[in-house]
């Protein structure tokens, strides 16, 4: 039995790890969309929100994001991961999450 803990230990792949590997992504958006919106913040005109790229791009981007880091919470204990975002195509959740942190500041438009 203490093999087996040992084998957990070492080899597993911890949850603060998975959390970091979905949610880094969405830091990384952030700041490649953050110069931009800088300059957007400068101009002083009222903002808008454009709800059709929030919604058609940005829920997809989020679920994909929730979805992959749920089962690591309390509120998702009993959840299972789906196969493609975790061992298949570890790939989707990072593009998702770029595309998540960089429509969080895009979606916020200046109404000239």
């Amino acid at each position: 039995m203490a093999l087996q803990e040992e084998f957990k230990v070492t080899y597993e792949r911890p949850a603060a790890s998975l959390l970091f590997a979905a949610l880094f992504p969405v830091g990384i958006g952030v700041l490649l969309r953050l110069p931009k919106f800088i300059l957007e913040v400068m101009a002083r005109t009222p903002w808008t929100f454009d709800w059709i790229r929030g919604l058609a791009v940005g829920v997809p981007a989020l679920v994909i994001v929730v979805w992959s880091t749920l089962p690591l919470t309390p509120y998702g204990e009993g959840m299972r991961m789906p196969d493609l975002i975790l061992v298949g195509h570890p790939t989707l959740t990072t593009i998702a999450g770029v595309v998540l942190g960089y429509l969080m500041l895009d979606a916020f438009k200046k109404d000239y």
